[in-house]
C-alpha cells in the first residue's frame, strides 16, 4: 500500500515499502507558491511586452496616419491652388494686358506733355531774348537767305517794325547773301516779329519763331 502523510510527521508511514519516496506537505505548499509566483511574473513580463508592442504599433500607426494625411492634405491643396490658378489665368492675362495698355498710355501723354513743356520753355526764352535782342531777325533772315540761294527771283517778307528797324541792314544782306538774280523785300504785318519768309519759285522757307518751333514739335512728339 502507499504511504500516508500526515500533518506535522517527519516520517511516513507506510507499509513495510520502506525505499518509496515521500513528500512533505509543506514543501508542496511552497513548491506550488514558488511555480505561481514565476508563473505570474512570467504572464506580467509577457503582458508588459505585449502593452509595449501594443503601444509601439499604436505610435507607428498614429504616426503613419498622420503622414498620409498630410500627404492627402498637401495634394488637395496642391489641387485646389492649381484649380484656382487655372481660373484666375485669364482675369490675370486681361489684367496684365489693361495694365500694359494703361502704361503705354501713360507714356505717350508723358511724353507729349513733356514736349510740349520742353517747347514752351524754349518759345518763352526765344521771346524774351528777341525783346531784349531785336537784332536776331537779322541771323534768321540770313539763314533764310542762304536755303533759298541761288534762285533768279527771292521775296523777302518781313515784319514792318523788323523792317522799319533793321532796314539797311536787311537790304545790304539781300544783296550779299541772296540769288544772283533780284531780291525783293516786303513788308508783311502777316510775318511774326523777329522772323521771315522767304518765297522762290520752287516754293517757301518759313523762317517764323512759332513755325520753326511747331516742326521742332512735331519731331520730337511720339
Amino acid at each position: 500500500m502507499p504511504g500516508i502523510i500526515k500533518a506535522g510527521s517527519e516520517t511516513p508511514v507506510t507499509n513495510g515499502d520502506q525505499d518509496r519516496p515521500y513528500f512533505h506537505l509543506q514543501d508542496l505548499e511552497q513548491r506550488s507558491e514558488l511555480f505561481l509566483t514565476q508563473v505570474r511574473k512570467q504572464a506580467a513580463e509577457i503582458l508588459a511586452q505585449a502593452q509595449a508592442q501594443a503601444e509601439s504599433l499604436r505610435q507607428q500607426t498614429i504616426k503613419a496616419a498622420k503622414q498620409e494625411s498630410l500627404q492627402a492634405v498637401r495634394a488637395e491643396m496642391q489641387s485646389e491652388t492649381e484649380r484656382r490658378l487655372a481660373a484666375l489665368e485669364p482675369f490675370l492675362k486681361k489684367t496684365v494686358a489693361e495694365l500694359q495698355e494703361q502704361l503705354a498710355a501713360w507714356r505717350l501723354d508723358w511724353e507729349t506733355r513733356t514736349v510740349g513743356l520742353a517747347v514752351e520753355i524754349a518759345r518763352r526764352i526765344c521771346r524774351r531774348e528777341l525783346r531784349e535782342q531785336p537784332q536776331i531777325v537779322l541771323s534768321q533772315i540770313e539763314a533764310a537767305l542762304q536755303l533759298a540761294s541761288p534762285d533768279d527771283s527771292i521775296e523777302l517778307r518781313i515784319h514792318p517794325e523788323d523792317l522799319q528797324a533793321f532796314e539797311p541792314a536787311i537790304q545790304a544782306l539781300a544783296g550779299r547773301v541772296g540769288s544772283i538774280g533780284r531780291t525783293s523785300v516786303v513788308s508783311d504785318p502777316q510775318v511774326a516779329a523777329g522772323g521771315c519768309v522767304v518765297r522762290t519759285k520752287y516754293g517757301q522757307i518759313d523762317a517764323q519763331l512759332e513755325s520753326q518751333l511747331a516742326r521742332i514739335e512735331e519731331e520730337l512728339s511720339p
